[in-house]
Formats: structure tokens, sequence, C-alpha cells
């Protein structure tokens, strides 16, 4: 994993633990960061995410651009990163 994408993560995961914390009983942030720091953690200790996932579906970037209201694009734009950087593995 470059250094970039390393960044996006680290970004991505800070502002989604920030909402959590404003907004600790919207359940959309809590399940993309799950879903984040799933793969996140996959990638930086080198393990094969669709065989840990073992059969379940990230949906986190479907989730991000149906729920992610406008003042939160930016952060709309680096979770479809992550995702576009995924569907290239």
């Amino acid at each position: 994993m470059d250094e970039h994408i390393e960044n996006l993560f680290d970004d991505v995961v800070n502002e989604l633990s920030e909402k959590v914390k404003k907004y600790p009983n919207e359940n959309t942030y809590n399940m993309i960061l799950k879903q984040i720091k799933f793969v996140q953690g996959c990638l930086m200790n080198k393990r094969n995410i669709f065989t840990e996932l073992n059969g379940r579906e990230l949906n986190f970037n479907v989730v991000a651009s149906k729920n992610l209201s406008g003042s939160e694009i930016n952060l709309q734009k680096k979770i479809s990163e992550i995702a576009v950087y995924l569907s290239e593995l």
C-alpha cells in the first residue's frame, strides 16, 4: 500500500471517528468506519480481503454515496477513491 493510500485511509478513519463521536446514534458512520478499518487492517497485514470477508460483502461505498450529505462531499470522494483502489486489486 503506497503512502497516498495509507494517508487516505487514515484521513477517512479519523473523519468517520469524529462523526461517530459527534453523532453516536447515527449508525451509517459507524458501519462505514468498521468496514474501512477492516479493509485497512487487511491491507496493512497483507491479508486477502476477500478471504477474510468469508462470503460477506463490502458496501461502504454504496452506503456513503446514499447517506452522506452534500456538506460531506470531500469525505464521499475519499471513500470513493478507496473503493476504486480496492476494485483495482
